[in-house]
């Protein structure tokens, strides 16, 4: 979840941790205005970040496997607008 602007932009996470728990989105809506200091990631949390990462990679691998093409939105570069144009040229 981050503000741009005037407007909050909610992730796809943003929308499982909804359904799993409406508290955590109420504590995600304090954070924006308030920002609380995060707890620094240990050996536990950067294994499940590494494995986390090369699950994708090999999901991304499957999926060029099975399908004649593959956007890859970060290649429209940094920036909301551009990857949201992206996304949506690539939908069409």
């Amino acid at each position: 979840m981050q503000r741009l602007d005037d407007r909050i932009l909610h992730s796809a996470s943003d929308l499982v941790h909804f359904l799993e728990c409406g508290h955590r989105t109420t504590l995600d809506l304090q954070d924006l205005d308030d920002p609380q200091p995060k707890a620094q990631d240990d050996e536990h949390a950067q294994l499940i970040q590494r494995k986390g990462v090369e699950h994708e990679k090999r999901f991304l691998q499957t999926l060029r496997t099975r399908h004649a093409r593959v956007v890859d939105i970060t290649e429209a570069g940094r920036g909301n607008a551009l990857r949201a144009a992206a996304t949506l040229d690539a939908m069409r």
